[in-house]
Parts: structure tokens; C-alpha cells; sequence
């Protein structure tokens, strides 16, 4: 990585970006940890797979040329160092974009997300889809985080209320569930249904 310098055998001395990288972890500050780890290879090599789609562990190992011990310590560096390493429920790493993306880019991949959902391998339609796995499912596709998947849902639910139906969950569920689902007007909801364009 370039941290260290050999003086000689058996003696080491901290490099410039090593003594960068030392003072960045001191005042916490990640995103100088980030800069500071983009110039090793193979940490730059994860982060720009992770950067343009979700991927599992066993994917990146060939796409990066390395194994997965390795790309799990990279993995692992980047959660520390980026604070923007997400792991979806099909257990899928990427790098959630800074800026949200627009309204009509979420809408469009949200009806296909749920369209996706909603399909079953009969042939048959589920009327409602879980929110927890909407949710899993759209912030994988776009690259974005939780926060912002609620913010822009709120935001599409309230220009096109017509378009979708909530639903909440049975007592049971809702006290027994680790999974959130959305909250609006104080109330809880744990399904989704879009209705279609009439």
C-alpha cells in the first residue's frame, strides 16, 4: 500500500501517506481515509466495481481478479472508510451514489422493481408487494440508500396518490417485524400496491 518504507532488515519507517492515513483516522475524517486508500489498487479496483452495480462477494472475486478473502477485506475497509457501503438482503454490496436520482428515474424503477415483485411462477399477480422488499430491491437497482428510498417514495406518494395503495400490516406482524416499513401521517405501513393508469 505504500505505507511503510524498508530502512532496512528488519526496519520500517511510516511513508508520507502513512503518516496522511494516521493523521485522517485520527480526526475521523473518512472521506481523507477514502482519498488516502483510493491510491492502493486493489482497494480502488473493489470500490469502482461497487461504484456501478450491486455485487456479491463471489462476483467480485473474478470480476477484480483477487479472492474472496481479499475482496471481503477490501470490502470491509471500504464500509469503515466510506461510510456509503451498503449490503442488500441477497447479501450485495455497492456504493450508494451521493446526489438521489430524479423523480421520474425512481418512478420508472420502482414500477419495474414491483412489477418484478408481483409476479409469481404461475403466472398470477400478488396485489400487494412487502415494502421491506421493495424497498431492498429499488435501493439495489439505483444504488441508493434506505433514507432516500422513504424520502422519494413519500415524494411519489403524494404527487400521484392515485397511482398507489398502502397498506398496514396485522398486529402480530407489526410487533414481531425487524423490518420498518414506511411511515406517513403517524400511521405504519407494510404493503404496497400500484394500481394501474386509468
Amino acid at each position: 500500500m505504500g505505507l511503510l518504507r524498508e530502512l532496512k532488515p528488519d526496519l520500517f519507517t511510516t511513508t508520507d501517506d502513512g503518516l496522511r492515513l494516521v493523521e485522517a483516522v485520527a480526526r475521523k475524517d473518512q472521506d481523507r481515509i477514502h482519498q488516502i486508500l483510493l491510491k492502493y489498487e486493489p482497494y480502488r479496483r473493489i470500490y469502482k466495481l461497487l461504484e456501478d452495480r450491486a455485487l456479491s462477494l463471489e462476483d467480485m472475486a473474478p470480476a477484480s481478479s483477487m479472492n474472496e478473502v481479499a475482496v471481503e477485506t477490501i470490502v470491509r475497509l471500504l464500509e469503515w472508510s466510506t461510510g456509503r457501503l451498503k449490503k442488500s438482503r441477497k447479501r450485495r454490496f455497492y456504493i450508494t451514489k451521493l446526489a438521489p436520482p430524479a423523480l421520474e428515474t425512481y418512478l420508472e424503477k420502482l414500477r419495474k422493481v414491483w412489477q418484478d415483485l408481483s409476479s409469481t411462477e404461475f403466472g398470477v399477480r400478488k396485489e400487494f408487494i412487502r415494502i421491506p422488499d421493495l424497498r431492498d430491491a429499488v435501493c439495489e437497482t439505483l444504488l441508493i440508500d434506505t433514507v432516500t428510498f422513504d424520502r422519494l417514495l413519500i415524494r411519489i406518494l403524494q404527487t400521484f396518490p392515485s397511482r398507489f395503495e398502502l397498506s398496514s400490516a396485522p398486529a402480530p406482524v407489526t410487533c414481531a417485524s425487524k423490518e420498518d416499513g414506511i411511515s406517513i401521517a403517524g400511521k405504519r405501513f407494510f404493503y404496497i400496491r400500484m394500481l394501474e393508469r386509468r
